[in-house]
């Protein structure tokens, strides 16, 4: 749930048996085991001194993979974190963003790739300067530091963050840095352990000039990252589908393991569907292609990203 911690300070390793035929091997291992993920976990079993105490990371056996869905164990611990003795401890655990000597210089680490990610390592100076000035007004007001899920964001969102909690009191600073704890820790976790094979991406198109299903609409998908859907090199980076009768694909348009956490766009031929369709339109389409983007956050659940659309407007919705 966090940087990197000292190995020693991990719990021994308990016998188990992992559900799932899985383990966090070699490299994967080796970042899982230094404290990648599960900073918060570990610490809040030390503090509390649980009976049942068990390893979260090591060489060879994640506890995540001991569960059939990740984001049930994502829940129940954050349960358990939430639920523990006063937080502060844990909160100051984690690196200030943009520090000098913090892990935006180290490349390997977690904390090190996404910050460097959101361009904290090639900051101007006068932008560190201002890192550093908030990083010394919030540890101030609050006694922790600043934590954000940097993973996908910019240095002005960032920056935009640190402005408006600086507003808030400390209770809601409490509350929010721990949020931000569970997102930085479930999106670690997706990196390390393989997801359940269980969700998948389904689409519908619905004709609202009409009130009818949108048939023969031509659909594409692709992730925003460019990545193929397989994740193999050179392998498909776009799907193309059309819609049936019923305004929907014929089956899933990702499941298994091309359903990935990830930025995706569907695309829409709408000015050609409505042309077919006879429906009144002008020479040149207010909509032509509808660009539709979206985000999968958790892949072992069901997306349903529908359109809504008319010559003249569109909607969608995360359906079921």
């Amino acid at each position: 749930f966090g940087s990197s911690l000292d190995p020693e300070q991990r719990s021994p390793v308990p016998s188990a048996r992992p559900l799932r035929a899985a383990s966090c091997h070699g490299a994967v291992g080796a970042r899982c085991g230094r404290g990648g993920i599960h900073r918060a976990v570990r610490w809040h079993l030390r503090e509390i001194a649980m009976d049942r105490q068990r390893s979260l990371c090591s060489p060879s056996l994640c506890v995540a993979h001991q569960f059939r869905r990740s984001d049930v164990w994502r829940r129940q611990e954050c349960r358990r974190i939430r639920a523990g003795p006063p937080k502060v401890k844990l909160l100051s655990s984690y690196p200030e963003l943009a520090s000098r000597a913090g892990p935006a210089s180290e490349p390997s680490s977690f904390s090190g790739q996404e910050q460097a990610r959101a361009g904290l390592n090639a900051l101007t100076p006068e932008e560190l300067d201002k890192f550093q000035q908030l990083n010394t007004a919030y540890r101030e007001k609050f006694g922790f530091p600043f934590i954000l899920a940097v993973r996908r964001a910019s240095t002005q969102t960032i920056l935009s963050a640190f402005g408006s909690r600086l507003r808030n009191t400390r209770a809601q600073e409490l509350a929010q840095a721990l949020t931000q704890v569970e997102k930085i820790a479930w999106m670690r976790l997706l990196e390390v352990v393989p997801p359940e094979p269980t969700g998948f991406l389904t689409c519908h198109v619905l004709d609202t000039a009409r009130g009818i299903p949108a048939a023969g609409v031509q659909v594409r998908l692709r992730r925003l990252d460019g990545a193929s859907f397989d994740g193999l090199e050179g392998g498909a980076a776009t799907k193309a589908f059309v819609t049936n009768a019923d305004g929907r694909l014929e089956g899933p348009a990702l499941k298994g393991p091309e359903f990935r956490a990830g930025a995706y766009e569907w695309e829409f031929e709408v000015g050609d569907y409505f042309v077919r369709a006879g429906v009144p339109t002008v020479g040149q389409p207010f909509l032509d292609v509808v660009p539709l983007r979206f985000g999968i956050d958790n892949p072992e659940e069901h997306y349903h990203v529908p359109l809504l659309c008319s010559p003249w407007s569109y909607s969608t919705y995360r359906g079921s």
